[in-house]
């Protein structure tokens, strides 16, 4: 599966702690309550996680990494299928602050040393 530069594929290990995170922050009511899901990929900017629901339907979801007692969060969004994901992935990238600066300064506002490294790497693999 291919994603934005700013997204990445969830390991198996991973993908079970972003499970039980969405368990955890799923209360009656909420759209994703007691169904079986699958953590696919997660943002490197933000607390955006996507999900492969059991019906064939993905979710992405912007955990909040806490326990929730209102069932419209987790913030959620439904998407039909896997092909109306990428569309909504790409117009977050495009639309992040920062995009419009020169390649040369765009590591600049990363957060961290690490991340800068994974952007450069990445730019490597699609220039």
């Amino acid at each position: 599966m291919s994603f934005s530069l700013d997204w990445f594929e969830v390991q198996e290990v991973q993908a079970a702690g972003f499970e039980d995170e969405l368990r955890r922050e799923c209360v009656p009511g909420h759209v994703l309550y007691g169904l079986e899901v699958r953590a696919v990929a997660t943002a490197d900017w933000s607390d955006d996680a996507l999900f492969e629901q059991e019906d064939g339907r993905w979710a992405l979801v912007h955990l909040a990494w806490r326990t929730e007692t209102d069932p419209k969060w987790p913030g959620t969004a439904i998407y039909p299928d896997l092909e109306s994901v990428p569309k909504q992935l790409h117009s977050e990238f495009e639309a992040r602050p920062g995009r419009d600066l020169p390649q040369e300064d765009c590591c600049s506002v990363l957060p961290t040393p690490y991340l800068a490294a994974s952007v450069a790497a990445a730019r490597e693999d699609h220039p």
